[in-house]
């Protein structure tokens, strides 16, 4: 009896030493994992619910028309204030079921980001490795305050170079709203416009 006793503890301690290395295998891949920092949400709690976060998977590309972008600056919108409270929640859960970029709960916030061109995808003709870009993302989409992001080639383009970084990053998301208002919304364009006069008062400008 003691003998089979013997075999089964060191066996059982064999198992356990076994187990214990696979652990720690796996525990030294995961710090393996490059991470990244960004300003995310976890839960719709308004302003009280931001945070940064320090370890969040540095995404890849995955697909041809994707660049992948190192951020310089970025700037959060109103459109994110409304984000932190649920705007856009059951559209955006549905499409984060879809996008292999998707590796945590948490959702990146900023709807615009400047910065330079890392990689590009095999598809992406209009950009280059170093390239000085400004980028957009849609509400539904995953933001871009982080320190990396991937992209489509058609949410990016070269930044403009009298503009810095930080001017830059201020302007893409918050320019389509302008132009969305003034052209769909008021339907502005040559023929509305003709005869009309322009008044510029201080910072406010009337048509």
């Amino acid at each position: 009896m003691a003998g089979v006793a013997t075999v089964s503890i060191v066996g059982g301690l064999d198992l356990f030493f076994t187990h214990t290395a696979r652990l720690m295998q796996l525990e030294r891949k995961r710090r393996r994992v490059p991470h990244m920092k960004g300003v995310v949400i976890r839960s719709y709690g308004g302003l009280s619910s931001i945070e940064v976060r320090k370890d969040l998977p540095i995404p890849k590309i995955l697909n041809g028309d994707e660049v992948l972008i190192q951020v310089i600056a970025a700037g959060l919108d109103n459109m994110d204030l409304l984000v932190t409270r649920g705007y856009g929640r059951a559209i955006r859960s549905h499409l984060r079921q879809y996008n292999e970029h998707v590796e945590d709960e948490s959702i990146i916030l900023g709807r615009e980001c400047a910065g330079i061109v890392l990689k590009t995808g095999k598809e992406v003709t209009s950009l280059s490795k170093g390239d000085e870009v400004w980028a957009v993302s849609p509400y539904c989409y995953e933001g871009l305050m982080a320190e990396y992001v991937v992209v489509k080639e058609n949410q990016v383009a070269l930044k403009p170079r009298n503009l810095t970084f930080e001017e830059a990053a201020s302007l893409p998301y918050t320019a389509i709203q302008v132009c969305n208002a003034l052209l769909n919304q008021a339907n502005l364009n040559s023929k509305s416009a003709k005869g009309k006069r322009r008044m510029r008062k201080k910072d406010e400008i009337t048509i």
